[in-house]
């Protein structure tokens, strides 16, 4: 059930470079953008050295990846067997986002308008 709610979540969002961080119609902060995407990956790869030595997924705190990125706000959900986190950009007109999950494939997103 998790995997479809997941999948609902991904509808309709692309997957994302560091190099391609700027989408067309909004104007980016190409240097913020990139510390997300940093982030998430540094999220994906504790995640799963946190599993090897655990047999668990854990919570942000457990990890060893810092604060999230300035201005930005980080939310991951776990139940152990599978995660999933956003991190959003609280000052861009635009709420540029991302997303990732246990599978460590990182989407770019901005709402539905």
């Amino acid at each position: 059930m998790l995997k479809y709610a997941v999948l609902l979540v991904f509808v309709g969002i692309g997957s994302l470079s560091v190099g391609s961080v700027q989408e067309s119609g909004c104007p980016a902060d190409t240097q913020r953008r990139q510390a997300a995407v940093r982030f998430a990956r540094m999220v994906n790869t504790a995640e799963a050295s946190f599993q090897r030595q655990n047999k668990r997924y854990g919570q942000i705190p457990d990890l060893a990846v810092g604060a999230e990125p300035e201005e930005f706000h980080a939310q991951l959900t776990t139940d152990g067997t599978a995660y999933m986190f956003s991190v959003k950009d609280a000052v861009d007109a635009c709420h540029f986002a991302l997303f990732s999950d246990q599978h460590g494939v990182i989407y770019a997103a901005q709402p539905i308008r």
